[in-house]
């Protein structure tokens, strides 16, 4: 993130919430159960009603997991869901990648170039994704393919040590010992709330313009939970910055 060297996701974020507070922007803490719009939008927060002309959904979306044993004690202790954000934890080390997507290769190509070894692990024996990206996976000397098999447990103490993988057509369970995870299974948008207005796509993203408005005027989304290429904090930032302004623009 631009203006800094080394930080994590928790400062960064409340450093944005004290900038925020600091404006004397009104804050409420609470769960948002449902979003209707009349003339206005009415949204319900804790059960209590709030009335407002515009709305900006940010609500990102969360990794899909594998569920299984071992995984949820290990997020954060050697599971890892962004190489971006962790790879340099595992500099010459071996990792595993999980996944048969275009962001499992492109990931595991990354991390190849920081980690000793990349095993990369899918359910299948063909890719789904492009070609060009399986060919360079392949032409990559450090990196080893793991295919038909499934992850059926992470293993380790206080971080994690060791996969159990299971292959398909033998049924055969073996132990890979690496020192990091990362798990590219999929994207969850948390989009439920807009379900009622027509603008979620068949996997769930919400469909925005070029000033992050959905086909309802006055609903705005921005970050993980829209239709895109790149999602990080960088990019998430962009939308809101178009967004606000717009709806400034609007309602002058």
């Amino acid at each position: 993130y631009p203006g800094y060297i080394d930080v994590d996701g928790a400062t960064l974020a409340f450093s944005m919430y004290e900038q925020v507070t600091k404006l004397d922007v009104d804050y409420i803490f609470g769960m948002c159960t449902k979003i209707t719009k009349k003339d206005n939008f009415e949204l319900i927060i804790n059960e209590e009603k709030y009335i407002s002309k515009n709305v900006i959904i940010a609500t990102g979306a969360r990794n899909n997991k594998l569920k299984v044993p071992g995984e949820e004690a290990l997020i954060g202790r050697g599971i890892s869901f962004c190489a971006i954000c962790d790879a340099h934890f595992y500099k010459g080390k071996e990792v595993a990648v999980i996944g048969g997507g275009n962001s499992s290769l492109e990931e595991a190509i990354f991390l190849s170039t920081v980690a000793s070894k990349v095993y990369l692990i899918h359910r299948r024996n063909e890719f789904r994704a492009e070609e060009k990206l399986v060919q360079r996976i392949k032409e990559i000397g450090n990196i080893h393919l793991i295919l038909n098999t499934n992850v059926v447990r992470f293993n380790g103490q206080n971080k994690l040590e060791s996969i159990d993988l299971k292959n398909n057509d033998t049924q055969n369970i073996t132990t890979l010992t690496v020192d990091g995870c990362f798990e590219f299974v999929g994207m969850i948008p948390s989009s439920e709330l807009l379900k009622e207005f027509n603008c979620i796509n068949e996997n769930g993203y919400v469909v925005v313009d070029e000033n992050f408005q959905t086909t309802t005027k006055g609903l705005y989304a921005c970050g993980d939970v829209i239709n895109k290429k790149i999602r990080q904090i960088v990019t998430a930032v962009n939308d809101g910055a178009i967004a606000s302004m717009h709806i400034t623009k609007e309602l002058k």
